[in-house]
């Protein structure tokens, strides 16, 4: 193999990877847009972006009554939905699976495990399809931890993947000025967005007897990563 073959390789690698990310997020995205319309849902993803327009009128993010199906979500939620408030329901909720799945893929892929693409016709992932969930973009902090920062946005998803990786400096300082900024727009917002958590539904599996325990035998494998995150995920709610 000569050396511009050596050069033409990894482009050749680079070209497949971004390809099938793209098709994956295409998928998933048209997917994710076609059920909402279907089902005439708006998803989970709507509560955020309910608020990103609030903060575009000059309204009060949380001044709206919160229903039974749509939990308040933490500022920071509303910043990162902003880009896709432009955009019409379901489309916005489309385009926003869309990217969550290609980066999830990306990243997959970038670990050099392809059989972890596996993880895209599991149930989970097929549920957040169906519901416009922030679950694929969370994800993607096991891969990246730069992405600490999602914690404020989603945090019973996204703590046990923080907990169970090394602090990355550059997450942490983008972590604390999205919630710096938040706090100057909104100085009352924490206060605020736990008042109205009160209809959250959420129930911890650990606690769900007779089976919920056993979960904490995962524990048996202390030493690996994704032992911590099957118990720590077990506990949230």
């Amino acid at each position: 193999m000569g050396s511009s073959d050596l050069k033409t390789a990894p482009r050749m690698a680079m070209a497949k990877r971004g390809l099938l990310s793209i098709f994956i997020g295409f998928v998933a995205g048209f997917f994710c847009q076609e059920i909402l319309r279907a089902t005439a849902s708006r998803g989970d993803l709507f509560a955020s972006l309910r608020m990103a327009r609030d903060l575009r009128s000059a309204k009060d993010p949380y001044a709206n009554p919160v229903s039974e199906d749509y939990v308040s979500y933490p500022l920071p939620a509303a910043f990162v939905a902003f880009p896709f408030s432009f955009l019409p329901d379901p489309l916005s909720s489309g385009v926003f699976m869309g990217i969550s799945s290609g980066l999830l893929a990306w990243l997959v892929l970038a670990r050099g495990k392809p059989w972890q693409l596996a993880l895209f016709a599991s149930w989970p992932f097929t549920y957040s399809v169906f519901f416009a969930q922030w679950t694929p973009l969370v994800t993607c902090l096991w891969f990246a931890p730069l992405l600490v920062s999602l914690v404020v946005v989603k945090p019973q998803i996204a703590l046990p993947l923080v907990l169970t990786e090394r602090p990355y400096w550059r997450g942490i300082l983008v972590c604390v000025l999205l919630t710096g900024l938040s706090l100057l727009m909104y100085p009352r917002w924490p206060s605020v967005w736990l008042g109205q958590l009160g209809g959250y539904k959420g129930a911890s599996p650990f606690f769900a007897l007779p089976l919920g325990p056993l979960m904490s035998l995962a524990l048996l494998r202390w030493r690996k990563r994704s032992a911590w995150l099957l118990f720590l995920m077990a506990l949230m709610p």
